[in-house]
């Protein structure tokens, strides 16, 4: 059994000043930017010599929202937000920031990247 990936990003994330969920925001973003934490992917297995499962490489995409025309504070967002996550043991950055794009429905800015987190195995309880 593995954890849950997006769960140890975004309670890695908890002391962002802004929203942290799985879920984009569905409007325009007026004041407080949001993190969004999605497994994006299929994650890979890692086996030790002897073919014992010993974690799970998930490949985790961060998205930080910012309101329109703010693309200084989406480029800090997503600055804050990847260090966090780097802090995570067994995190590494799998994509490095992204250019700074409008979401085409919402208006706000986004910048992105991608992690590889190593999820140990752990005993079902």
């Amino acid at each position: 059994m593995f954890g849950d990936a997006e769960r140890i990003v975004i309670e890695a994330l908890g002391d962002l000043l802004a929203t942290v969920s799985t879920e984009p925001p569905t409007g325009p973003l007026s004041s407080t930017p949001h993190v969004q934490v999605e497994l994006d992917g299929t994650p890979e297995v890692v086996e030790a010599w002897g073919g014992k499962t010993v974690a799970e490489l998930a490949t985790v995409r961060l998205v930080a929202h910012c309101k329109p025309g703010d693309r200084t504070a989406v480029k800090a967002l997503a600055s804050q937000a990847l260090s966090a996550a780097l802090l995570i043991p067994g995190a590494s950055t799998l994509v490095g920031r992204s250019s700074v794009t409008p979401d085409p429905t919402t208006k706000n800015l986004m910048v992105w990247a991608l992690l590889r987190l190593a999820v140990p195995a752990q005993r079902a309880s």
